[in-house]
């Protein structure tokens, strides 16, 4: 490496410079010697700054122990970074008569450490931002070396979670030593290579503290200062393990079903074998009365008539006798049993289970339906088990118990569906102006209808160009500029949506090429962050907004059109909980669940408002809206909101709205489905099947089905009295 030295007198005029200080700036002995400040090889931008600096290291005011890193500028206008250590300098007689300087060259060292240092970044980032809680613990230590997001979250920046995972997992116990106290390695000269090669070990476990199912997986390594170290990871598998408790208890009571069956098989096999010879006792019996009644019978007749009786009276005992045998081998636990508990264990088994048997799975993607329709991807039985788990389903049982202890009926229904979303218009065109007065416009056929469709477009626009989001505009409506099919179908995002990123993506490569020209650069060489072009490894650049102005039209303008491959899928479940005042009928919605694929969510909050927006026009269309006619007149009766019913604020307190954004879409570029109806469809068959379920545990049982839309509290308070609409008679 080299090493460029300068000397100065006392005023900071350059009387010396070696050849390596020469050749690392590219200017002559000539050029530099007798110069004072600024020096030519000072950047233009920092010749302030270092001024200053070499003014407080004259006056020996600069105290930097080690060195200082400046910019430096060659003769041909490239720049290096270096590192100068500034000493006196003494003469033979200890007369300080000027400054010597050392330069080095340290481009190279700075770049492998940013380098280094984004990868750290990025090592982190992904650490953090796991699922799992991931932690490093020397072996026989307390002091924790590792420990992501997710375990600081759940234990703090203690060991103790690290080690309590360990000791309930049943891994080797770690022996407590001094480790830690000095840097003696304990393990120096031990064959520690068979443990950090070794295969992980797995365990679940429950953690008390956080009531949490946790898998635990453990493996040993060298940690950086060459200690031998244990990692755990540790995975929140509550809602799997929810979900194998649940389909469990639907077994067993699968299991239940059966044996009562068979146990009927049973005794309908046993009535009729019992009933042949039963049969012939009888019929016997009735001939030795009839012909001893009217003496037509001999005593060797009478004998061999008893003789049969008596043998068919012993063939009946052995039966009798085997059931008895085989019923002392069973063992039966006898108890009493409730026929109600029994049909409503069977229902809810038919609710739950027969959904997940029947659900199409992940592996028959993509999956045709018999309309010719292909779902391109979805985990129809991962929502529902999420949804279950978000409505905590496993605990209605107490809540239904506790409304009956202040007089309240409560049901519990749930929905599964998916919808439809695109049409068969799966291209959309989207023009991107880049202006000189320094907005970003985004130009659209599609139409926002209070779905908040600009913002999603300002969002994906934002993450291309890299802009405050208050420079970036759309315009909407304008039917002059805008080219493309509109809004309908749940169609604006994925192909709007993906238009716009395409445009975005379009306008900064052609900016590139601009920014090419105007630095004198190749465009391969130019990079663009946040509203700037720069050349690579330069300080040469422009902005975006500067190079607009230097066209012609004063804005750079790019057109694009993204196509989708096909319409999109949504699906969700969702879960109403209902409360019923049987004195007067009144229907409230105490609680609702639901979880919602929608493939990659562009704008949580915007999504959420449309789901539970349109979850409340479903409760609306379940419990109060109903367009009214006179029956003679056809009149319209509910021609105003002080006739028609509508749902009202107060009635929703309790929503739990979530997003499994793990399959993302696979026939348009951005992943996303259409949010449409979503939380429509979903909510009025999960609230009507509350109520049905409530009104079933009256009594009432399956003719609770037969109540009918709208549900309001006459509707319901006949229904609980047993007085339900005559059935629709439909034309053919």
């Amino acid at each position: 490496m080299l090493t460029g030295m300068r000397a100065m007198d006392m005023q900071g005029r350059i009387t010396y410079v070696n050849a390596a200080f020469c050749q690392m700036t590219g200017w002559t002995e000539a050029e530099l010697v007798g110069r004072t400040p600024p020096f030519p090889y000072w950047p233009k931008s920092d010749r302030d700054a270092l001024s200053a600096k070499l003014e407080d290291q004259l006056k020996g005011r600069d105290a930097s122990q080690g060195g200082s890193q400046v910019r430096v500028k060659r003769k041909d206008s490239t720049h290096f970074d270096a590192r100068l250590y500034m000493s006196p300098l003494i003469d033979a007689v200890g007369k300080q008569t000027g400054w010597v300087t050392s330069m080095t060259d340290i481009t190279e060292p700075n770049r492998i450490r940013e380098q280094l240092s984004a990868s750290y970044e990025r090592f982190t980032t992904v650490l953090e931002a796991l699922d799992a809680a991931v932690s490093v613990a020397p072996l026989g230590s307390e002091e924790l070396l590792f420990a992501n997001k997710l375990y600081r979250l759940w234990f703090g920046t203690q060991t103790s979670g690290h080690l309590q995972m360990v000791a309930q997992a049943g891994m080797p116990q770690q022996t407590p030593s001094d480790e830690s106290l000095d840097e003696v390695d304990s393990f120096v000269g031990l064959p520690t290579g068979a443990l950090t090669t070794a295969q992980s070990g797995n365990a679940e476990i429950f953690v008390t503290e956080l009531g949490k199912w946790i898998e635990v997986r453990s493996r040993y390594l060298n940690w950086v200062d060459g200690r031998l170290a244990q990692m755990v990871i540790a995975t929140d598998i509550t809602p799997r393990r929810v979900a194998e408790e649940q389909s469990a208890a639907q077994a067993e009571r699968a299991q239940s079903a059966s044996r009562l069956i068979t146990m009927g098989e049973m005794a309908s096999s046993v009535a009729h074998e019992l009933n042949q010879p039963l049969t012939a006792i009888n019929n016997y019996c009735n001939g030795m009365v009839s012909r001893i009644k009217s003496k037509q019978i001999t005593d060797d007749d009478l004998l061999m008539a008893l003789e049969k009786t008596a043998h068919q009276a012993q063939r009946a005992g052995q039966i009798i006798q085997r059931i008895r045998s085989f019923v002392k081998r069973s063992e039966p636990n006898r108890a009493p049993a409730d026929v109600s508990s029994i049909v409503a264990e069977a229902l809810e088994l038919a609710e739950i289970e027969l959904r997940r048997r029947n659900f199409i799975q992940p592996s028959q993607m993509p999956y045709g339906n018999p309309m010719a329709q292909v779902y391109d991807s979805g985990k129809f039985e991962q929502v529902m088990n999420q949804g279950l788990l978000l409505a905590d389903w496993a605990g209605f049982d107490a809540r239904e118990a506790a409304s009956k202890q202040r007089g309240k009926l409560r049901g519990l229904g749930i929905a599964t569906f998916l919808e439809w979303t695109g049409g068969n218009a799966l291209e959309e065109n989207v023009r991107v102006d880049v202006t000189a007065d320094g907005f970003i416009e985004l130009t659209s056929a599609t139409m926002g209808m209070g779905q908040g469709i600009a913002t999603s477009y300002v969002q994906l626009a934002h993450d291309v160009f890299g802009v405050p989001l208050d420079r970036i505009r759309v315009l909407q409506g304008d039917t002059d500029r805008a080219n493309g099919f509109g809004s309908a179908g749940s169609r604006s995002l994925f192909t709007g949506g993906a238009a716009v990123r395409v445009a975005s993506e379009k306008a900064v490569d052609e900016g590139k090429k601009l920014a090419g020209d105007a630095l004198e650069a190749p465009a391969a060489d130019i990079e663009y962050t946040a509203g700037r072009f720069t050349v690579a490894g330069t300080d040469l650049s422009i902005g975006l907004f500067e190079l607009a102005q230097r066209q012609g039209s004063g804005r750079l303008t790019v057109s694009a059109s993204a196509t989708a491959a096909a319409p999109s899928w949504p699906n969700g479940c969702h879960v109403a909980e209902v409360e019923i005042d049987p004195a007067t009928g009144d229907v409230q919605v105490v609680a609702y669940a639901s979880v919602n694929d929608i493939g990659r969510v562009v704008s949580p909050t915007i999504v959420q408002g449309q789901v539970e927006g349109g979850a409340v026009q479903g409760i609306g269309q379940a419990l109060c809206e109903q367009v009214v006619y006179d029956a003679e007149s056809a009149q319209l009766l509910s021609a105003s909101f002080m006739d028609y019913a509508l749902p009202r604020v107060d009635g929703f307190r309790a929503f739990k709205t979530a997003f499994d954004q793990s399959v993302p879409c696979l026939t348009n570029t951005l992943g996303a489905k259409g949010v449409g109806e979503l939380g429509t469809i979903g909510a009025t068959p999960a609230v009507v099947n509350a109520v049905v379920d409530a009104l079933a545990h009256t009594g009432l049982g399956r003719r609770a089905e037969a109540v009918q839309m709208p549900l309001t509290s006459e509707v319901v308070w006949r229904a609980l009295r047993g007085q339900f609409p005559l059935p629709l008679n439909l034309p053919a």
